[in-house]
């Protein structure tokens, strides 16, 4: 008995069920169009699925403590790729004339045009999140918080009078400020 989840399972011209089995990676067998050059195409981008995911599920997985990091190296992992399938593209000149290189051109194209949708969708999500003024807000925010702190601890030292000591603390604040950017 065959094991129901390898077979074929095409429609024969008897009515019946094909019980060959299927090729690995296909859901057919070589005479129902298991070998044809798209189920073959088909059936490595599934197999190359299958052994990156087993590979996966044995790493341990580890939560995202800062998602804007993450997007943000997700979004040069993107990039990264986006190029690296631009120069395959330009590569491909070469072989586009000779035999047989027409299903890898086409798979290359593909991989290029999938880098530049992930990488476009990634450089919009981080667009959206706003980084830039939220970034601007912290830094304000922190400004005022250690100004408050300066001007208290100035008041309970006695020195709350002393307009120069203000000026050389704000000062050093603006070098402060300066080097970091």
């Amino acid at each position: 008995m065959r094991d129901p989840g390898r077979v074929c399972g095409a429609k024969t011209r008897t009515d019946g069920v094909c019980q060959r089995y299927r090729l690995a990676g296909t859901t057919r067998c070589r005479l129902h169009g298991g070998a044809s050059p798209q189920a073959r195409g088909a059936a490595q981008r599934r197999l190359a699925l299958q052994r990156a995911t087993r590979a996966v599920a044995g790493q341990m997985v580890m939560p995202v403590d800062d998602p804007i990091r993450a997007l943000r190296q997700l979004a040069g992992e993107a990039l990264a790729l986006k190029s690296y399938f631009r120069a395959r593209v330009d590569a491909l000149e070469e072989l586009r004339y000779q035999a047989g290189a027409g299903e890898q051109t086409r798979a290359e194209l593909l991989l290029y045009e999938r880098a530049l949708d992930r990488a476009a969708k990634f450089c919009e999500a981080l667009s959206r999140l706003g980084l830039e003024e939220r970034s601007v807000a912290v830094t304000e925010k922190q400004v005022e918080i250690l100004t408050t702190v300066v001007e208290r601890a100035l008041e309970a030292a006695g020195l709350a009078d002393h307009r120069y000591l203000r000026e050389c603390l704000a000062a050093e604040i603006r070098t402060l400020e300066v080097r970091a950017s």
